[in-house]
């Protein structure tokens, strides 16, 4: 047998074993750092412990560019041991509006960049143009129905319009006084017409999944003006010192009270306001209680809780006011007149010309974004808090979480926009040579 012509002298080998040695005590904390998610950062000049980068969006075969490099990753995409600092994020797909965002990546935490749609580029399509005794369109909240009317003389119409279908459906046909005012419940299923005939107050019930007005109710106190709330889809209303429950069957009486201001929830507590002395008196399991409010000249409650209620004044102005143990503990005036409930999210969306505000479930408010424009109008478009901003001539996507806002329609006669967040459109009615007509736009 053969060895190779080489000496280890003792010298040498202990050369080596210290070699090993310091290698060992220097290559092991490197790697556990780098294990533990540890980098060196060479423009910080200093180790740094790493975060991560989640994305998540709709449609699934997008691409994700990270500082304008595209991923070869599969969305959802989870991007680990990035280094502290401000990264640029692209999300793009033939067709549709891009996604991009810079964002911050800071030690230790998930950015996570999520519930992301992107939204289509399309024209509007015609669908249709209204009859010439068209009057007015009130559309539901974001099911994509309206109800339109009609004036043939002096006889109203009111028709249920589904344009998905292009259908217009007869619902009710009275002599009025005057157009009919409608509200439709905040799911949009059902809505409620409110008319005068030969003086007197009518108020008529309406579902989406009948073919005509499932009950009407005939006020004796012509005098006041319409109270209503909606309840679980139903309708309570007011009448003299009556509160009435209306469903698809009959009219019930709830209770008697002497304010027209109140309100009643799912649980059948009272809310109302004692206007001579402006105390908001709360009747829950038939015990009453008491809490002077802040707030003056209340002419609607529109939402109450066990720690907080909304409400409007004679000057359309929302205040949210909490309380605990019988008294207040803050007011907030939000500088707004609008409101918008979102059911998926369980939170209110009001608006002025100039800002938007948000209404969260446990009373709390934040400012969502003070705008350049003005807007008139704000309808939803998901279930995840994108928006669509109604201002003059165009319609916007805004998306509320990332604070991004992308153009989907301009230019553009605007007279009604609404939304079938389900199906992704927008519909909007616009004057065509003296002509109201019917458009849908996909998102």
């Amino acid at each position: 047998m053969s060895y190779p012509a080489i000496k280890l002298t003792r010298k040498i080998r202990i050369a080596i074993m210290i070699f090993l040695i310091i290698a060992f005590f220097v290559i092991s904390p490197i790697i556990i750092l780098y294990t533990a998610g540890y980098r060196y950062d060479f423009k910080a000049k200093k180790i740094q412990e790493t975060g991560v980068i989640s994305i998540d969006v709709k449609p699934k075969d997008s691409r994700v560019y990270l500082n304008g490099i595209e991923l070869k990753n599969s969305i959802p995409v989870r991007l680990t041991n990035r280094l502290p600092g401000d990264y640029n994020i692209k999300i793009k797909k033939e067709g549709y509006h891009e996604w991009k965002k810079n964002i911050t990546v800071e030690s230790k935490k998930t950015y996570y960049i999520k519930d992301i749609i992107l939204f289509k580029k399309y024209f509007p399509i015609k669908i249709s143009d209204f009859e010439n005794n068209f009057v007015f369109i009130y559309p539901s909240t974001n099911n994509g129905y309206a109800l339109s009317i009609y004036k043939i003389e002096n006889i109203f119409e009111v028709r249920l319009l589904d344009p998905k279908n292009n259908q217009e459906t007869l619902v009710l046909r009275e002599n009025m006084d005057e157009p009919p005012e409608i509200e439709w419940s905040p799911l949009g299923k059902r809505a409620i017409i409110k008319f005068v005939k030969n003086g007197v107050k009518n108020i008529s019930l309406f579902s989406t999944g009948k073919t005509n007005v499932t009950n009407t109710y005939t006020f004796t106190d012509i005098k006041k003006n319409f109270v209503t709330q909606w309840s679980q889809e139903n309708i309570l209303t007011q009448d003299d010192t009556k509160i009435l429950s209306l469903t698809d069957d009959d009219t019930s009486e709830v209770m008697k009270i002497p304010s027209s201001v109140w309100f009643i929830d799912d649980n059948d507590n009272l809310w109302q306001i004692d206007q001579e002395t402006n105390n908001l008196l709360i009747k829950k399991d038939d015990i009453t209680s008491s809490i002077h409010l802040p707030t003056e000249n209340i002419a609607k409650i529109i939402d109450a809780t066990e720690t907080y209620i909304i409400v409007q004044n004679q000057s359309q102005e929302i205040s949210v006011i909490m309380y605990e143990q019988n008294r207040t503990t803050s007011t907030k005036t939000l500088p707004s007149n609008f409101l918008l409930y979102n059911n998926s999210q369980e939170e209110w969306t009001t608006w002025s010309e100039w800002e938007i505000w948000n209404i969260y479930k446990d009373g709390t408010q934040s400012l969502v974004n003070r705008l350049e424009y003005p807007i008139d109008n704000i309808i939803l478009l998901d279930d995840f808090g994108n928006i669509g901003l109604i201002s003059g001539q165009s319609v916007l996507a805004f998306n509320q979480t990332y604070h991004l806002t992308y153009v989907l329609l301009d230019n553009t006669e605007l007279e009604n926009v609404w939304s079938d967040k389900q199906n992704k459109k927008i519909y909007f009615t616009s004057l065509d040579n003296n002509k109201t007509s019917l458009y849908k736009l996909e998102y």
